[in-house]
């Protein structure tokens, strides 16, 4: 608890949205969380996806998307003035009957969707904070390095790099050169830790696929291709492995 508020100190004290951004993707996947966040700039577009624990029942994921969805404008606007922004909102599930969604949010989301997502300008990403405080900034980082470099296992910093996309490719190569380490240097470390890069990436794997999976709305080949496999019949394979069931069985199932 102590952390969060440190957290929110750091953000509040960020120069711009982005440098925010970052220090709240570096915290938000600690401790077995709730939801999982990926953010992705490309050219003029910037996204941000959701994805709640596939554990969760599917009203609590819901109420925990939206949530999230509406506190980020609350965000945007108190922070850097900012109250009506361009953007895109989609979700997953439909319309709720009754509920005004244009009461809360700045745009009528979109039904339906593939994922959990906003669409924003990447421009925004430079719009500044009010609260900015350089010298604030720079303690509060200075006390998480120096946790991080007592605390953080390679193992976890590497499930971490898989989790937010921060990988172009999912090779141990590509993760090596993202940890700044040496390919033989990563193959060692990992195990003295107990693990490899193998096990580590399978169970990233894992956890999307059957999240994908489980909301029952991508075919194989699409959920191949979101966890990072070649084809679908790789990932029908790792789903035997997983579940000892064929992956439409193992949907059915849920």
């Amino acid at each position: 608890m102590n952390d969060l508020g440190i957290v929110g100190h750091a953000i509040a004290a960020s120069g711009t949205l982005k440098q925010a951004l970052a220090i709240w993707l570096s915290r938000v996947d600690d401790d077995a969380p709730l939801m999982r966040f990926q953010s992705r700039v490309r050219g003029a577009y910037w996204s941000m996806t959701v994805q709640p624990a596939a554990t969760l029942p599917l009203a609590v994921r819901r109420f925990l998307v939206e949530e999230w969805v509406a506190a980020f404008f609350t965000f945007l606007a108190e922070a850097t003035g900012i109250m009506d922004p361009v953007a895109r909102i989609e979700l997953r599930y439909g319309p709720l009957p009754g509920v005004n969604h244009a009461q809360w949010l700045p745009a009528t989301p979109h039904f339906h969707a593939i994922a959990n997502r906003l669409l924003l300008p990447s421009s925004l990403l430079q719009a500044e904070l009010r609260s900015r405080d350089t010298e604030m900034l720079d303690l509060i980082l200075g006390h998480f390095r120096d946790r991080a470099a007592a605390s953080a296992s390679l193992s976890d910093r590497l499930a971490q790099l898989l989790s937010t996309g921060a990988l172009e490719r999912q090779t141990i190569d590509d993760a090596a050169n993202a940890l700044g380490l040496s390919s033989r240097t990563l193959v060692r470390r990992l195990t003295q830790e107990g693990t490899s890069f193998g096990r580590i990436l399978d169970d990233h794997r894992r956890a999307l696929a059957l999240i994908l999976a489980r909301e029952g709305r991508l075919g194989a080949k699409d959920i191949a291709r979101a966890v990072g496999f070649r084809n679908h019949q790789s990932l029908r394979r790792a789903f035997l492995q997983w579940t000892g069931q064929p992956l439409g069985r193992w949907r059915a199932d849920q």
